[in-house]
C-alpha cells in the first residue's frame, strides 16, 4: 500500500526514482536484462537535461527547443 518509485520506459530508455526497495528491483532486472549506461545526478534522457538535488528533481526541455528546425508553410499548401 505504498509507492516506492516510478520506472518510464521510451522505446529502450528506462529512467526510474525510488527509495531503497525500488533500487533492490532495479539491481535484479539489471542482473537478468543487459543494461547499457547508467547515469545518475545530472544527466540527458530523451531531449530532456535532468538533474538531481538533496530536495528536487529538474527537468528541462531547452536545448532540445532550441536544436528544433522551424519550417514556414505557405497558405496554400495549408489549404
Amino acid at each position: 500500500d505504498k509507492l516506492h518509485g516510478l520506472i518510464c520506459c521510451h522505446v529502450d530508455d528506462f529512467l526510474h526514482a525510488g527509495d531503497q526497495k525500488l533500487d533492490i528491483i532495479m539491481k535484479k532486472l539489471c542482473q537478468r536484462f543487459l543494461a547499457g549506461k547508467v547515469e545518475e545526478k545530472m544527466f540527458n534522457y530523451i531531449g530532456f537535461q535532468l538533474k538531481q538535488t538533496k530536495d528536487r528533481i529538474t527537468l528541462d526541455h531547452t536545448k532540445y527547443i532550441h536544436a528544433l528546425e522551424s519550417h514556414t508553410m505557405h497558405p496554400e499548401r495549408a489549404l
